[in-house]
């Protein structure tokens, strides 16, 4: 319900002001909301104008940029293949748990010859709790690596964007820039 305006007059009736009518509840959150995206915008063109100035403070080139992306992903070139070497440690130490294990699986003696009980059965050997943890960490190591791995491989997507986007801005604000004769 919209109230009317309010208009203050002198001792001879003429309208010395006239005030607009009270706000409603809804148009008062409304004006809040409006209010609050107002500051929202300006805080964000706020943080971009000052992203903006520590770009063309921090390049001097598009040049350099890429020196950076490049030195970045050297980094975790150099990373992977580290943990690559790793990868053929886990799968050695990956077989040596699975031939202890199935040693004790398969009920073998030293020469590889089944072990016969009483019964005229192959007798199967309890794994030892040391050999199957031995065996589920080599496991769990493995595939923490195989996880690093691919962790490295999505840092370097996204190294390689970053760059690119930097580098595209950097292009746009010169761009800018020289048609503004800054």
């Amino acid at each position: 319900m919209r109230q009317k305006d309010i208009m203050e007059m002198n001792k001879q009736g003429r309208t010395v002001r006239k005030l607009d009518a009270p706000l409603t509840p809804e148009q008062l959150k409304a004006r809040a909301a409006e209010n609050a995206k107002k500051a929202l915008d300006g805080q964000k063109v706020a943080d971009q104008r000052q992203k903006d100035l520590a770009l063309l403070g921090t390049y001097g080139s598009e040049r350099e940029i890429d020196v950076l992306r490049d030195k970045d992903l050297a980094q975790v070139e150099q990373r992977r293949k580290f943990l690559e070497s790793r990868v053929e440690e886990a799968d050695a130490k990956v077989l040596k748990a699975t031939n202890q294990l199935e040693f004790y699986i398969a009920g073998r003696s030293k020469n590889a010859k089944p072990v016969i009980g009483k019964d005229g059965k192959p007798n199967v050997r309890e794994v030892p709790p040391q050999i199957q943890a031995d065996f589920d960490r080599a496991k769990s190591d493995r595939n923490n690596l195989d996880l690093e791995i691919a962790r490295l491989d999505i840092d370097k997507k996204d190294i390689t964007t970053k760059y690119a986007a930097e580098k595209d801005r950097l292009r746009r604000l010169k761009t800018a820039c020289a048609l503004a004769r800054c």
